[in-house]
């Protein structure tokens, strides 16, 4: 069964065309059950652990705090970002006992180019769009 799971999320840039720290921020929402018409009603996730994943290696960590709110910093070549992906490790049901026990939620990381102005450094702006649960 796979559930959208909206996240809030800060978009991020970094400055240069070779630039690999990467800081990853957001809101974890306690919920399998996320719309932009109840974002602002639904539960945040405090102390969930999350990982970000470059195929099958983790190169990121981070743990929300009692507001749900996390942030990552990592040093990830920027050719690996778009196949990298945030997974929420934590089992739901540590937030809500009524929420399953067993699943993740996974979210990939999407990245888009800024070059407006040729005289200025680019910038890498990386966001997440949202988190899908997987059971």
């Amino acid at each position: 069964m796979n559930t959208k799971i909206m996240l809030l999320m800060v978009a991020l840039t970094v400055a240069g065309t070779n630039a690999e720290v990467i800081t990853i921020t957001g809101t974890v929402p306690c919920s399998t059950n996320i719309s932009l018409t109840n974002i602002l009603n639904t539960p945040i996730f405090p102390n969930a652990i999350l990982q970000l994943l470059s195929g099958s290696n983790t190169v990121g960590n981070a743990t929300t705090n009692n507001s749900g709110i996390f942030s990552m910093l990592v040093n990830l070549p920027l050719n690996l970002v778009t196949s990298s992906r945030l997974v929420v490790t934590t089992p739901l049901v540590k937030c809500n006992a009524t929420l399953p026990a067993t699943g993740t939620l996974v979210s990939n990381l999407t990245s888009a180019i800024n070059n407006l102005i040729p005289s200025l450094p680019v910038a890498l702006n990386v966001s997440i769009g949202s988190f899908t649960f997987v059971a």
